[in-house]
């Protein structure tokens, strides 16, 4: 594949992102965050076996930064789904920071089987109330998500996307 056929099939990656971004509710857009860290978590599990650390520890960083953006997400929500919910994330942060620190295998471990659990959790909320913006106007909720494409593409998560109030 030449430079410029590389070109063109990363601008249409890009294009494609920035429209399922700019098509998404706030519960689809955090489902991609979860998915996310599900997918850098489990590169750096390959890489370690593969002996390539800095290629794992890039990804586990990139799997630390998605974790304190879903945690800063629910971090100001009152409501007692909220306070649930942030003990979740707040297990994942600990969880993903001694992963960080230790390279951890089991612990690794334990961090995908409960993203495994909470994108399944994404996914049913996501089939329940839509998970793009014309599916959530069909089924009533005609709230706009939030528009921050610049950050999904820079590798930064969106903030405020997601609302834990009863």
């Amino acid at each position: 594949m030449s430079s410029e056929d590389s070109s063109m099939a990363h601008d249409a990656r890009e294009e494609y992102l920035k429209n399922q971004i700019d098509t998404a509710t706030p519960q689809r857009l955090h489902l991609m965050l979860v998915e996310g860290a599900i997918r850098h978590a489990r590169v750096a599990q390959n890489c370690w076996q593969e002996q390539k650390e800095p290629e794992a520890r890039d990804a586990i960083d990139r799997c630390y930064l998605i974790i304190v953006e879903m945690l800063s997400n629910v971090g100001a929500a009152g409501s007692p789904l909220g306070r649930r919910i942030s003990t979740v994330y707040l297990f994942l942060f600990q969880t993903v920071a001694e992963v960080r620190q230790h390279r951890d295998d089991e612990r690794l471990a334990d961090l995908l089987r409960v993203l495994a659990v909470e994108r399944e959790t994404w996914r049913q909320v996501c089939a329940k109330f839509g998970a793009t913006v014309s599916q959530a106007v069909s089924a009533g909720d005609r709230r706009a998500p939030p528009r921050r494409p610049e950050m999904m593409r820079s590798g930064g998560p969106p903030r405020d996307s997601v609302s834990f109030h009863a």
